[in-house]
């Protein structure tokens, strides 16, 4: 099942994913054998031997693989060759959402002969490569969009939609200000049953902090990429008052959002 923690919701489902020092050898033949910290998805171009724990691969051309914290990972040359390695690492609850969805690949990947992917990772590393919130954002779907791709290709079956998920994507339809009571009804069930089973099944967050939050990750998206007055900016994500929108912004981001404008402006990653 599908659990969300209050951290997840307020950075997984709304905030980029942190990223870790990306790489990009031309010419590698690394000999590798530990454990890895944090997620990395990895292009390779040319003959090496991989192996996670006791499950081997031998790979030629281009294909995609990734690495995890958990298995014993080993690679290294075959003879000696050489490849093109391409490779970007992050952490973040995105990951977790991705793993729930089946979009984590569990074995190598020949990447598609119609689609020039070295590019893309090029695209991708360069992104990573700066600090700002959009370029984090985009990098991101990027490699969300990598990773459908990937399971695409491998004829993942996309999973069916959970209880919960369901409830997320009618709110998303209803908006900023939800008719629980109507929701409830099309659930088959109370206002009560619903407001319980929501945060029995989303690990401790009621439905209205989680419509709060989504609210707020559209102001902070909506304050770092436009220049619409605090008091539009409140009106489109569903306040009826902007001093409220101030109060209920300070609360949950430990700071008003005039003062998350200029730091996310000045790239001093406010976010």
């Amino acid at each position: 099942m599908w659990a969300i923690s209050r951290s997840k919701c307020a950075q997984g489902m709304n905030e980029p994913l942190m990223f870790l020092a990306p790489n990009r050898i031309p010419e590698c033949g690394a000999y590798y054998d530990r454990r890895v910290i944090g997620f990395h998805l990895q292009l390779t171009d040319g003959p090496l031997e991989l192996a996670y724990d006791d499950h081997s691969y031998s790979l030629s051309g281009e294909c995609l693989w990734i690495t995890e914290p958990g298995p014993r990972v080993r690679f290294k040359p075959i003879g000696r060759s050489t490849w093109f390695h391409r490779h970007v690492g992050f952490m973040g609850a995105r990951v977790e959402q991705w793993r729930l969805a089946g979009l984590w690949p569990i074995e190598p990947t020949p990447a598609p002969t119609e689609r020039a992917w070295a590019e893309l990772f090029d695209e991708l590393f360069h992104l990573t490569q700066r600090s700002d919130g959009w370029s984090r954002r985009r990098a991101t779907n990027m490699i969300e969009g990598i990773l459908m791709e990937t399971a695409e290709l491998s004829r993942v079956e996309p999973p069916s939609a959970t209880w919960l998920e369901t409830v997320i994507h009618r709110l998303d339809v209803e908006g900023f200000s939800p008719d629980y009571t109507a929701l409830a009804g099309e659930m088959g069930m109370s206002e009560s049953a619903l407001r319980r089973r929501f945060k029995r099944e989303s690990g401790g967050l009621a439905i209205h902090e989680f419509v709060v939050l989504n609210r707020l990750g559209k102001a902070k998206t909506l304050l770092e990429g436009t220049d619409l007055s605090l008091s539009e900016v409140a009106e489109r994500c569903g306040y009826s008052s902007e001093p409220f929108f101030a109060r209920q912004f300070r609360a949950h981001a430990a700071m008003p959002p005039g003062e998350y404008r200029r730091l996310a402006a000045s790239g001093a990653g406010a976010s």
